[in-house]
Parts: structure tokens; C-alpha cells; sequence
């Protein structure tokens, strides 16, 4: 039957009207309409045949698809005390959702209220892909780039491409991930301009839950907008593909340093509004530098621990620069100077920056949360309980981020591979996602432009201790439980295990209960190993019986016997030691 052209009459009812003061009865014959309703509709409409969730319901059909199936539906009811009530429309929402299931498209279906006529509309939407790389939609040569003077003073925000044809964007907002917005999906961004209501950004996940990606999407779009970044990376394993990359002028790994570059942020911060106050420039064009405090719960227990229980130093260190208490400086104030914080943390927490933590909290509104929060971590970062807790788990980079009117909305971050240009790590890589990362690459290294004299100290020592940790790396020992396995002694050039002693070697001989003898080289006059102990008992490591000849000054030659364990480590002379005479 087509619905356009109206239902068949298959059935009639008789109605019977008595009229008392004209002393008539009026039977009427009426058609029995079929229940045209699809089984989803029939279905809304019993739901609240009761009355008891909402009152004088009426569901009809608001949309219909291009196959023919209902697409949308508006239910018409009675406002009441209870429908006034967020927590009861939030919870009739969650039930409608679970009612209504997917839909046979594939497409997801979302709830909107109006309480003012009052109605709720059910929509379809198209659900979010599972995974979005991360591609530059414009050659990086093409890229247009700020008239700025030698000091990079100049009008920062310009057009910039946008993933939207023939929609241009904006050169500081950083986009990041594609969030929901009614039926539309759109980029979610971080807005760093001097006007943006939310100049710092927080990014709340857990191990694997996707928020290293998202910070490595953001500093490359930072990066690409001529925007220099500073990284701290506790972990030593989420940033570290940075070192090295243009825009990119130090990555931090010590908590110690990570204190020294917050004070040396906040004397730049100082030094800044000296310089804008003096030569007259604008919030607007000031040049703009970005730091990223990764694992931030790593550094703040770091900076606690070492405060009670550090070196001397480390202790006059941290009273001196005051992390916690410069951060809080920071965020409420580097706004007018063009210095933007990004701090990741696992989890929302009410103890985050200290004793003014809610305050500090405050100021970082551009928000993303990845991966399902408890109701107390939803409050704290979004206001409400119920937000960002429906989160699908099992899809990497599903997350609840602020939308470009600052409402939370369900978004999927962009994938960002890793930059490192490292051939072992591009080697695992796909040849899509290579070509990803290189389109992102930006072809011009973009100065930080500094005008105090400890932030360009800093970057220089940091620049200096990375470059020599090279220094600082051996290859890997292999180890075994077997004892017939090579031990550690034998990556050692002049180290051996006690089973390989022989007649005529030097080594240099170790007795705890003759001083005298410690460290002295002695020739080995016999050695032989045995596997029983004085007692007749069967050792499993067996021992070695040693006879070294022994001269120094002022004694006679004599022999000693030392005992070793079969898995002691025996040094032998080296080349450089002078033998005993």
C-alpha cells in the first residue's frame, strides 16, 4: 500500500449517539482505519501509553528517508514539573536510545528537547568513522604564513586552509579531532588567539585511550601554523619523536628541568608585558609559543617527592622556581602574551595544580576527555555527571572534546602517526601513513622568539643535555637462567666467571678480611674446581679453589688459597695495570 495515496477501508464500526431531550438514537456507521504505524512507531507511541513518563503523547512521523523508511520522529506532550527537570530528560533520553536500538541504515539516532513547545525530536545521524588520519589538505609550500618582523611581532591570525571546501579557517584554531553537532560533523579546535575564552587546553585519558595522538595532532598543526612548541615528557616515550623536528625547539624529560622551564616560562611571561608595555604592541600580534606538559600527575608527584625527601639541591630548586604556584601564574595571565599551556593528565583530579587547583583548572576550557569517565571525573571536567560516560571503549580515539561554541560533543581525534624519521620507526608504517606524517612536516623551522634571558639559557642547556645523551646509552645485555649461558661477565674485557680461572692468569684479588690484600694483582698458582662442600654435600654452583702467589712491599712471597662460589665474577689484569713485581 502507498502511503501517499491513503489507507484501504476493510473494516466498519457501528456508533450509537441517544439524544435524551429529542428522545432519538443515532446509530453511525464509521470505518475502521487499519494501523498503518510501522512497528517502530507503534512501538514509540506504546512507551508512553501509561502516562506515567510523559502525559498527552502524540508520536508522529518527521522525516522520512530517501528508501522510504521513517527517519524522524517528533513527540508532542504536556509540559509538567518532572519534564522541567535535566536529570529526568536525561535519563528518558538514555531510555528512548535503548529502545530505539541502530537503525537499519547503520545510522545512529539522537534525542533533542525543546521544552518550550514542548517536543522531542528523534533524528538520525551518521555515525562517526572509527578512524580519521591525520592529512594536510593543502601542500606545506602552499601554505600562507603571517607578515611578522624580525622579532615576529605582526597581525598572527590570517586565513588558513580548511578540510571544508571553500570555507576557509583560521590560522589559530588548531584543529584536532571531528566532533558532532546536531546532524552536522565538524572540526573541533583549540582557539590560542589573545581573544579566545580558552586559551590553555586539558586533555584528560588514560594509558592507550589516545591522548598522546591528540597532543602530537595538536603540535603538529602548531607547528605547520608557524607556532614553536616546547614539550615535557616525563615518560621519556610520548614526545620524544619530537626531538629534532622543525618548530620544535627542545623536549624536556627531567621534572627537575621541567620546573626550570615553568619558571623560565613565567620570567618570559614577565619579560613579555615589560616589552608590550614599553614598545606599545597589542595582545593580538604579539608572537605566540606553546607549551605541552605531558603526564603532568608524573611531574607533580615528582615535584612533591623531591621537595620531601630530595637532594639539597634539588629541594633549593624547586623553592626556588615554584611549578605549581608559576603555572597558576601562567595560565591566568600569558594569555596577553602569546603563551599557551597544554597539559595531559591520566584522569581528572580535584588536586591537579596544587592548593589552587580548581581555580587553575578553570582556565584550561578547551577540554578533551578520551575514553569513559566516572561520574565524579565527568563533573569536574565538563559540569555534568552523565557526560562523556557513554564513550564507546573498544574504538581508539572516541572522546568527548569541546565544541567551537565550547559545549561538549562525541568527536573521533584524528590519527597522527609518529614523526620520528627514525628509519626503524618508519619502516613499521604503513606507505599511507608515511605520507601522512611527511605531508606534515613543516618546511620552515619556526624560531621562538624570546625576549626574557632565561627561556633562550634554558632552550640552550636543553638542547645541549639532549644532544649528550647519547653519551649515555650502552647496548643491552643478554641474560639468561641457564648457567651454561654466557654470563654478564663475559661482555666485560677483562671480567670472567670463576669456572674459567687457569694457571698462570693475573687477577686482581678481593678479601674482605684482609684489607691489606683488596685490590692487589696476584699470579694463580693453582686452581681447581670441585662440586662438594667440607661436609661431603653436593653444591649446585660448585666451587674453585684458587692458590695465588702474593709479593708487595715489605712482605715475602707467599701462597694464599681463596674459595670462590662458581658463579662469582673474577677480574683479570688489564692491559693498563701494572702486574706485581
Amino acid at each position: 500500500m502507498n502511503r501517499f495515496l491513503g489507507p484501504t477501508v476493510t473494516d466498519w464500526k457501528y456508533v450509537t449517539d441517544f439524544r435524551a431531550d429529542k428522545s432519538t438514537i443515532t446509530i453511525t456507521r464509521r470505518p475502521v482505519l487499519p494501523d498503518t504505524r510501522s512497528p517502530r512507531h507503534r512501538m514509540l507511541a506504546e512507551l508512553f501509553s501509561d502516562g506515567k513518563a510523559l502525559r498527552d503523547v502524540t508520536v508522529s512521523v518527521g522525516a522520512y528517508a530517501n528508501d522510504g523508511t521513517e527517519a524522524s520522529y517528533r513527540i508532542h506532550y504536556k509540559h509538567t514539573l518532572a519534564t522541567g527537570m535535566e536529570a529526568n530528560r536525561d535519563k528518558l533520553s538514555e531510555a528512548l536510545l535503548a529502545a530505539l536500538g541502530t537503525h537499519e541504515s547503520g545510522q545512529l539516532w539522537r534525542v533533542d528537547w525543546n521544552p518550550e513547545q514542548p517536543i522531542i525530536t528523534l533524528s538520525l545521524r551518521k555515525p562517526l568513522e572509527k578512524m580519521i588520519l591525520h592529512l594536510l589538505p593543502t601542500p606545506a609550500l602552499e601554505l600562507p604564513g603571517p607578515r611578522l618582523d624580525k622579532h615576529g611581532i605582526g597581525r598572527q591570525q590570517i586565513e588558513w586552509p580548511s578540510r571544508v571546501p571553500n570555507k576557509p579557517g583560521q590560522r589559530l584554531h588548531v584543529p584536532y579531532a571531528s566532533c558532532e553537532i546536531g546532524s552536522d560533523v565538524v572540526d573541533a579546535f583549540w582557539n590560542v588567539s589573545h581573544r579566545s575564552s580558552a586559551p590553555h587546553m586539558l586533555v584528560v585519558g588514560p594509558t592507550g585511550g589516545g591522548k598522546t595522538v591528540l597532543l602530537t595532532t595538536v603540535i603538529t598543526e602548531l607547528v605547520l601554523r608557524g607556532i614553536p612548541v616546547i614539550g615535557v615528557d616525563p615518560k621519556r616515550i610520548e614526545l620524544h619523536q619530537f626531538l629534532g623536528y622543525p618548530g620544535v625547539p627542545a623536549i624536556v624529560f627531567e621534572p627537575l628541568r621541567a620546573a626550570k622551564l615553568i619558571y623560565a616560562l613565567w620570567c618570559e611571561m614577565h619579560a613579555r608585558t615589560k616589552y608590550m608595555q614599553i614598545q606599545r604592541i597589542a595582545p593580538a600580534n604579539m608572537p605566540l609559543l606553546v607549551a605541552v606538559l605531558d603526564e603532568f600527575f608524573i611531574l607533580s608527584a615528582s615535584w612533591t617527592q623531591m621537595a620531601k625527601s630530595g637532594t639539597d639541591v634539588e629541594k633549593d630548586v624547586l623553592k626556588f622556581c615554584n611549578p605549581l604556584g608559576r603555572i597558576g601564574e601562567l595560565v591566568a595571565l600569558a594569555r596577553s602574551t602569546g603563551i599557551r599551556l597544554a597539559v595531559g593528565v591520566q584522569r581528572p583530579d580535584a588536586h591537579l595544580f596544587g592548593r589552587d587547583s580548581g581555580g587553575v583548572r578553570d582556565n584550561f576550557k578547551t577540554r578533551a576527555s578520551l575514553a569513559r569517565l566516572s561520574s565524579d571525573g565527568a563533573y569536574m571536567m565538563w559540569g555534568d555527571t552523565t557526560v562523556g560516560r557513554d564513550i564507546d571503549a573498544a574504538i581508539a580515539g572516541r572522546a568527548t572534546v569541546t565544541d567551537p561554541s565550547g559545549d561538549p560533543a562525541l568527536a573521533q581525534v584524528w590519527f597522527t602517526p609518529s614523526v620520528d624519521a627514525h628509519p626503524a620507526v618508519r619502516a613499521d608504517m604503513s606507505n599511507e601513513e608515511r605520507c601522512a606524517v611527511d605531508s606534515l612536516r613543516p618546511e620552515v623551522d619556526t624560531p621562538v622568539f624570546c625576549f626574557s634571558a632565561e627561556l633562550p639559557e634554558f632552550v640552550a642547556e636543553e638542547q645541549a643535555l639532549i644532544a649528550a645523551m647519547a653519551n649515555d646509552v650502552r647496548d643491552p645485555i643478554a641474560i639468561s637462567s641457564s648457567i651454561s649461558t654466557p654470563s654478564a661477565a663475559d661482555t666485560i674485557a677483562d671480567a670472567i666467571p670463576a669456572r674459567s680461572i687457569e694457571e698462570g692468569m693475573h687477577i686482581v684479588v678481593g678479601l674482605d678480611d684482609d684489607p691489606d690484600l683488596t685490590g692487589l694483582v696476584a699470579s694463580v698458582e693453582i686452581a681447581r674446581e670441585v662440586d662438594r662442600t667440607n661436609d661431603g654435600t653436593v653444591t649446585d654452583e660448585g666451587k674453585v679453589i684458587v692458590g695465588i702467589a702474593v709479593e708487595s712491599a715489605g712482605r715475602r712471597p707467599e701462597v694464599l688459597f681463596v674459595e670462590y662460589s662458581g658463579l662469582d665474577t673474577v677480574v683479570l689484569v688489564a692491559p693498563e695495570l701494572p702486574t706485581a713485581t
